[in-house]
This record gives C-alpha cells, structure tokens and sequence, in this order.
C-alpha cells in the first residue's frame, strides 16, 4: 500500500490535467467581457445576460454530469467529452461574429468545461482510496495546480491577445483542450471508479440538513470572495487614489499565498479536523474584511492579504473535502456541489456588489462581505463535524 506523497504514472496525470484544465478557462474567463463587448460590439446588458447563461448552464450541465458518473462509475469518459466540448466551444469562438451563436450553442459547449475539475477531483479522491493515499494532502496538492494555473493563464491572456488578438488567443485555449483530452485519454487509469470501494449500500441524502448548511455556508464565502474582487480594484483606485498596480499586487500577493496555505492545512486537516479549518477560514475572511475596512496604507493592505489567503486558501481546498466527507457515496455530486456553491456565489456576487457601491460607494461592499464571513462561521458551528 503506497502511502503519503508518492509519486506514479496516474499521481502525475491527475494533478497535469487539473493545471492543463485551469489553464485552458484562465486564457478565457479574463477576457471574455472585453471580448463580447470590444469584438462583438454588445452592449453591457447583453454581456450581462451572456454571464448569467453561462453560468446557469454550467451549473445544470455540471449537476446532471455528476449525478451520471456517480452512476457509471466512469469518470474518465466526462472528462474526455468535456475536454472536447471545451476544444469545439473554443474553434466556434475562433470564427464565429455572431453573438447569438455564441451565447446559444457556445454558451451550451461551454457549460461542459465546468465539469472537468469536479470530475478530476472526484475521481482523484477514488485514486486515493484505491492506493492507500492520504487524500486531503493529494487533493490540496491538485487544488495548487489549478491557483498556479491562474497565476500563469490570465497575464498569458492579455499579453497573446495584445499581440495576436482574441481569435489566436481562442485557438491557443483550443490547442490546451485537445492537450487535456490527449492526457485523459492515453494517462487516466480506465478502471471503473466503483472499484474504489467508497461507494455504501444507499446512495446518500445529497439535500440532507448538514449538506445544505454547508452549501449556503461556501456560498456565502463564495460571494463575498467575488464582491471583494469586484470592488477592491475600484476601492484602491478611486477612493484610496492608489495607481490601479497596487490592485494587481494585491491580488498576487493572495494567489502566493493561498498555496503555502494549501499545503500547511493539507498536512494538518487529520489532526486537527476538516471543521475546524473550515471555522478558521471563515474567521481569517472575517479579520480580513475587518482589515479592508480599517487600513488605508499599501504595506498594510498587502500584508492583510495573509487573511484573505487563509480564507480562501483553506475554503478553496479544505471546503470540497468536506463535502465530499458527508458524501462519501457521491464523490461526483459533492464535488460538483462544492464547485457550484462558487458559481452560485459569482452570480448573486455581481448583482449585489453593483448595487451596493451604486447606493453607498465602495468601502460598503466590504462591510456586507464581513456580515457574509461572519454569518458562513456561524452556520459552520451546525455542520455535522467529520
């Protein structure tokens, strides 16, 4: 029985394709707005309708796509079609001028990307429990591809569609798909995931009480995560009148330390408990809301960011655990309900964020932010401990 950290052929693949995955949607998500309103000539309405067709697609499509491999057992077949899917929706946004296309049947080819981490997550966790692998620290160590992921793609992003416009940056996201379904196809073990050994006798009571508080609780951090995001480049830049660079340190600064952080809780989450970290996550976005509020200089506003890090750091990883700990039967759906708890937090994140700097300014989005982190800790408490 391998044990910890050890390193194979499948190990390997796994956590390449989650970085393969990530890379692919991060050359995307950052410029898809300019994309839609700057190439395609839409208006803000119509690149707000787009957003929220995407995402509620992803969330159907995703949903369903896990409800099916917990099923079948087969989860490399999911990651295979979605992988394609991704390759296609990337061609048809290569060459297509229409926006009606593009927010009809790319918008559906689109929405099977959102189920390739999920499934990749789901099916890591089976591999653990087929190997004898310690899956908090495994998982955690899948989850840094996919930050790092996102400290590659995005500067990639601007930097090949300023040279070569949106449509090459396009084919470039395309060639990583067909990379990630080259990978799943030749390096994913084809076993049936049902070998694991993890499913039980009766399919688990995805609605039952502990699932939900949990669900609302990510939700919760999910959003005020999303409302930070939107706000604090703004923040910075209009109310503090710091140039718009101080935005993108900080945010550097965050990702950087979200992985030590990853590790850190990986290491420790047996001993201690995959609740508590979940409280001491909730509570570090609590200090850190409470610090966006209170500090005005740029040392102390990047040094806050060791809270958000711990805050999202520990959700990021720490929070799919925990579902699928109360799952344990439906890898798949507990994963997939973890990623649409993030989905679910971006949409109420836009449309509550916008209203509340439009009424009262800016600083306002983070006191709601330190209400929404204050009230995730205090549902956590309720949550069944694992």
């Amino acid at each position: 029985m391998t044990m910890g950290l050890t390193v194979d052929r499948y190990s390997v693949s796994y956590c390449l394709l989650v970085l393969l995955a990530g890379i692919a949607v991060s050359l995307l998500t950052p410029v898809l707005s300019l994309f839609l309103s700057d190439e395609l000539g839409v208006s803000s309405f119509k690149v707000g309708v787009y957003f929220t067709c995407y995402a509620c697609a992803g969330i159907l499509v995703s949903q369903i796509l896990a409800v099916i491999s917990d099923r079948t057992g087969n989860r490399r077949i999911i990651v295979l079609i979605a992988s394609l899917m991704g390759f296609l929706a990337m061609l048809l946004y290569s060459f297509s001028d229409s926006y009606e296309v593009i927010a009809t049947l790319g918008v559906f080819m689109l929405s099977f990307i959102t189920s390739i981490t999920p499934q990749l997550f789901a099916a890591g966790r089976e591999f653990c429990a087929r190997t004898g692998r310690e899956p908090v620290m495994f998982l955690q160590i899948m989850r840094i591809q996919f930050s790092l992921a996102w400290v590659i793609g995005p500067p990639l992003a601007f930097a090949f569609m300023g040279s070569f416009g949106f449509r090459k940056l396009f084919v470039l996201s395309a060639l990583v798909y067909f990379i990630t379904f080259a990978v799943a196809l030749f390096l994913l073990p084809k076993g049936d995931s049902r070998d694991a050994g993890i499913k039980s006798a009766h399919r688990d009571k995805v609605f039952e009480k502990n699932v939900i508080l949990l669900f609302i609780a990510c939700t919760l951090m999910w959003t005020s995560n999303t409302m930070y995001l939107i706000a604090m480049p703004q923040y910075v830049t209009h109310n503090l009148k710091y140039s718009s660079g101080l935005s993108g340190y900080m945010m550097g600064t965050a990702a950087f330390l979200e992985m030590p952080v990853m590790l850190i809780t990986g290491k420790l989450a047996n001993r201690l408990g995959i609740k508590t970290f979940m409280i001491a996550s909730a509570a570090g976005g609590v200090l850190f809301y409470v610090m966006m509020l209170l500090v005005v200089s740029p040392e102390l506003l990047l040094a806050a960011q060791l809270f958000n890090a711990i805050y999202i750091g520990i959700l990021a990883g720490i929070g799919m655990v925990y579902f699928q700990e109360l799952l344990p039967s439906v890898p798949g759906e507990a994963t997939t309900l973890f990623s649409n708890s993030g989905a679910v937090g971006g949409m109420a994140a836009g449309v509550t964020a916008g209203a509340i700097a439009a009424l009262y300014g800016f600083d306002y989005v983070f006191t709601a932010d330190l209400l929404l982190a204050a009230a995730a800790c205090v549902m956590l408490f309720f949550v069944r401990k694992v």
